[in-house]
């Protein structure tokens, strides 16, 4: 997944000065190096099959940069100095399909840990223990243990053999929408018959190809703060296999009909000669 290189998110969590200068906000744009477009549009999908297909449905709450020292359910206050630190080196990923709203438009989500699919959160804990490139995407901390507790610190994961799920249901996890992009196929895996193929993100690509997996994500309006994430994913064989398969068999009944037909006629031939 490649990165842009736009502000990090250290300079957009500095401080609200910025966002009330006398510049004009520049314009909504999609961020540098984002290659995710809807591949169920694309018209080079006439030319596949769907070989597996899961969709899966999330819930989650989304906030903009001007929500950052709100309380919850109406902002991330408990983690507004801890966000500063984890997104420090890591340059915005982008909004929904990429986009860039700027500033303090920017938005994130929010989701229990728990509620993550447990592919996804082997993935994260996984890039964060390796310094993986995925690392910092998404940023997993505690609930606080009082309701004016501040949170400072992510969680630091131990070794995969040693993770006790337990703990899960008292994290949060807080992303940009663009972090979901990279690794779609894992949040759609474990809903359908397609876990194996879904699971290897190697075949995940960013448009349609034969033996390969897309993905695409779709969300509804927030209302007070809420919203519905849906994601499909598919994995492809190329129809034109199956098509000269079926012109190849095509040929052969015409050629064999044809055949039968001279057969016919000479047998009638034969009886004229008999008679």
């Amino acid at each position: 997944m490649k990165l842009n290189s736009a502000p990090t998110l250290a300079v957009l969590l500095a401080g609200t000065a910025q966002a009330f200068n006398f510049r004009k906000p520049p314009q909504p744009n999609k961020v540098d190096g984002f290659d995710w477009s809807n591949p169920f549009s694309s018209k080079a999908m006439s030319s596949f099959k769907s070989a597996c297909e899961s969709r899966a449905n999330f819930n989650a709450f989304e906030y903009t940069l001007h929500d950052l020292m709100e309380a919850p359910p109406n902002g991330l206050k408990p983690w507004g100095q801890g966000l500063k630190k984890v997104f420090a080196d890591r340059e915005y990923p982008g909004g929904w399909a990429g986009m860039d709203p700027h500033l303090h438009n920017r938005n994130l989500l929010l989701m229990d840990y728990d509620k993550l699919p447990l592919l996804v959160r082997e993935w994260i804990e996984e890039e964060e223990r390796t310094d993986g490139a995925g690392k910092a995407l998404f940023a997993v901390f505690d609930r606080p243990k009082q309701e004016e507790d501040e949170v400072e610190s992510v969680v630091e994961f131990p070794p995969a053999d040693k993770i006790d799920r337990s703990q899960d249901e008292h994290r949060v996890a807080i992303f940009a929408p663009g972090a979901l992009y990279g690794i779609l196929p894992l949040w759609a895996a474990e809903t359908g018959e397609c876990k194996d193929i879904f699971s290897d993100l190697g075949k995940y690509k960013t448009a349609p190809e034969d033996d390969s997996v897309v993905a695409w994500v779709l969300h509804t309006q927030p209302e007070e703060k809420k919203i519905e994430f849906d994601i499909k994913a598919n994995a492809l064989k190329a129809k034109v296999v199956q098509g000269k398969e079926e012109k190849t068999a095509s040929k052969e009944e015409e050629t064999a009909s044809k055949e039968e037909e001279t057969a016919s006629k000479e047998q009638k031939t034969a009886s004229k000669e008999e008679l």
